[in-house]
């Protein structure tokens, strides 16, 4: 029997789901008192979330993924997309952050927190083993404010281990718990709906500490339990700050920059730019003239042959007026013309080869 099962078994109020498409389109995603069929495991199984009290209400459970998908279109498995989960996280975590880009927001396991979160409605427990970029992130402010409003109490367990990381820095994140599996921070977090709790939002953080090697947190979390873990009740700032927060005073003093300057800001430059981009590093680079001319040749040769074997392709299936997607197809029939030492077919140049 698998673990997932044995989760069902203990708790009737629990599930797993394989992904959000058990949701999204077809079904609301609010409301505790349901009877679904979610995916376990490649197979269905029916199951039914009870009514209130707490004990009895629907238990998401999971650990989700750590990446928000393909890396480049080269990996030719496109990110999908899920309107209305997206459309929440875009009504409440990006609504609330500052970030310029908030792509990051769309993370496979930042979905996970959404879906789970409107999921159990105003009753219920969630829990989470996730990627933790999101307690300190500045991007990810929107989704602390967030997360701060709708739940009434909240569990931060930062097991640290990005090593993302160099030097001494490095070394004070410890080991990474999942070992090569990933080389971010990872968090345990349980958040808790409780429709009778009184008074404001409690926060209660626990950072593993310093230099700990995998097996001694393992060992750490093996031995712990949610009512003797040393935890840290924190009050979050009006940024969404929780454990590292800002000095206010740092908002006081002129900015370099700041494509939105409040009335009165004073600001140094108003000239923008992100600089000289070849779109193309791995090629574009190099240690000596010689290198960097091979690269180039190599890559436009690679070009070349796919725009020509592209043009008889398309003459062969009959069509007309080739866009995007006919490339990708084509790239998704011939890999080898993809991956390592190939050129990275992004969208732009697969549209410069349907052309």
């Amino acid at each position: 029997m698998s673990p997932h099962s044995r989760l069902i078994r203990t708790h009737r109020g629990a599930g797993v789901a394989s992904r959000f498409r058990s949701n999204d389109g077809r079904r609301r995603l609010l409301g505790t008192r349901v009877r679904q069929r979610l995916t376990v495991r490649g197979r269905s199984s029916a199951l039914a979330a009870s009514e209130p009290p707490l004990d009895n209400t629907f238990k998401p459970s999971t650990e989700p993924p750590y990446s928000v998908g393909q890396d480049s279109a080269n990996d030719l498995n496109a990110n999908v997309s899920y309107p209305t989960l997206d459309g929440r996280i875009k009504a409440t975590y990006a609504e609330r952050s500052i970030g310029r880009s908030k792509n990051s927001l769309y993370d496979s396991y930042l979905r996970a927190f959404r879906w789970a979160t409107d999921r159990i409605g105003d009753t219920g427990i969630v829990a989470f083993v996730s990627n933790g970029g999101w307690i300190n992130g500045n991007t990810a402010a929107g989704v602390r404010l967030s997360l701060a409003d709708e739940y009434s109490r909240i569990y931060v367990y930062n097991l640290r281990g990005n090593q993302r990381t160099a030097g001494e820095l490095s070394h004070r994140e410890g080991g990474k718990v999942f070992g090569s599996g990933s080389r971010s921070t990872i968090a345990i977090w349980i958040g808790v709906k409780n429709p009778s709790h009184a008074g404001s939002f409690e926060l209660l953080y626990r950072d593993i500490g310093d230099y700990l090697s995998r097996d001694e947190k393992l060992a750490i979390i093996n031995d712990g339990h949610l009512d003797t873990i040393d935890w840290t009740p924190i009050t979050p700032n009006a940024h969404g700050d929780w454990d590292d927060q800002r000095n206010e005073e740092f908002s006081t003093w002129p900015a370099i920059g700041d494509k939105r300057p409040q009335p009165g800001q004073t600001t140094v430059f108003r000239t923008f730019s992100s600089g000289l981009k070849t779109g193309r590093d791995a090629w574009c680079y190099a240690w000596d003239h010689e290198s960097l001319a091979s690269n180039v040749e190599v890559m436009l040769d690679q070009y070349a042959t796919l725009q020509r074997e592209f043009s008889d392709y398309a003459a062969r299936e009959g069509i007309a007026t080739p866009k995007e997607p006919d490339v990708t197809r084509y790239l998704a029939a011939h890999p080898e013309r993809t991956g390592v030492g190939k050129v990275s077919w992004n969208r732009s140049i697969k549209q410069h080869v349907a052309r």
